[in-house]
């Protein structure tokens, strides 16, 4: 067992936004929760943008995607972000694969485009057996403007197709996601022959069964992949997991670093990086929850916006070097 169930958070919080702080157009009913976002940097413009799931009841489990901006940097702090921020809903439920709602946007950018893979919590999601949760991607030229494109279908039967990305890297693209049958949690990539095309309607995209590249601890209920990984020297990459545990079901983050050309673990924290230690983090919908959804590198630190237990937008921030550090020989 190389990963235990111990904490050493080295990650500095930057403050939270909660469901009162948004102002969102051309939607008048109050929000219940406002998390899990991921995030695009524009230094020059001196902005995040911000992309997180908005529920206007918790338990309808109905999920909506809205973006808004805050300056850049953000100041070390535990406290709410100023309000009020004005937010748009750029993503809604619209086809059999997110009709029950939109989830845990990872933003990033790909070649020319912008692009955004979520969760769809599918029409049938109480009925059926196998994919009831899909991972869907859409593309935008300017983070406005969003089109769905494709959503990507596993290999094999799975209960959830979630917590997924594209990467492109030294010419190939994979396609990172994590699977669930019954009690078993695989995280894997795929490596694509190219890069899906674009259309003007939703289209299914076949994935080569790729392989593992971790798999939970015996004390863990389930681990996720985070968001993009991040690139490093020497053609590597580094990755944030977030970590539940089997008894109290809390979630934490460790990290690994990937071969930049195989994507096979290279080295990982022993001990989980970051935890729920401030009140937005212990207390909301679901209790006891970091979650992050987007990672951007600036110069030798890496920015992180994540969810605080299922109602709160918060970000942090770590230094690279302070995680690999931490990191052993897998």
């Amino acid at each position: 067992m190389l990963r235990k169930l111990e904490v050493k958070d080295i990650v500095t919080r930057l403050g939270y936004i909660g469901p009162p702080s948004l102002k969102v157009k051309d939607f008048s009913r109050r929000l219940s929760s406002v998390f899990n976002p991921g995030c695009i940097i524009n230094e020059r413009k001196g902005e995040v943008n911000v992309f997180a799931r908005i529920s206007p009841g918790y338990f309808s489990y109905s999920n909506a995607i809205v973006k808004f901006s805050l300056p850049y940097p953000l100041q070390k702090s535990t406290q709410p972000i100023s309000a009020p921020i004005e937010a748009e809903i750029v993503l809604i439920p619209s086809n059999e694969y997110d009709f029950w709602g939109c989830e845990d946007p990872r933003v990033y950018r790909l070649e020319d485009s912008y692009f955004m893979t979520y969760t769809g919590r599918g029409a049938r999601y109480s009925e059926r057996k196998f994919f009831r949760s899909m991972a869907i991607t859409a593309s935008s030229p300017d983070l406005k403007n969003w089109k769905v494109q494709w959503v990507f279908w596993p290999a094999f039967r799975t209960e959830h197709c979630k917590n997924a990305f594209l990467l492109q890297h030294r010419g190939n693209v994979w396609y990172f996601y994590r699977v669930r049958k019954g009690k078993s949690f695989s995280l894997r990539v795929s490596k694509l022959r190219e890069m899906p095309k674009k259309t003007d309607r939703l289209t299914k995209v076949s994935l080569p069964k790729g392989k593992e590249v971790l798999s939970k601890e015996p004390w863990e209920r389930k681990i996720g992949w985070c968001a993009p990984p991040v690139k490093i020297k020497n053609d590597k990459l580094l990755a944030f997991v977030h970590s539940v545990d089997s008894q109290l079901r809390v979630y934490r983050i460790f990290a690994v670093l990937l071969d930049g050309k195989t994507m096979e673990p290279l080295e990982i924290t022993p001990k989980l990086i970051m935890a729920p230690k401030t009140i937005y983090e212990k207390f909301g919908d679901r209790p006891h929850v970091v979650f992050p959804c987007g990672t951007v590198k600036v110069n030798d630190t890496i920015f992180i916006s994540y969810g605080a237990a299922d109602s709160f937008c918060a970000f942090a921030e770590v230094g690279v070097n302070d995680v690999l550090s931490e990191m052993v020989p897998v």
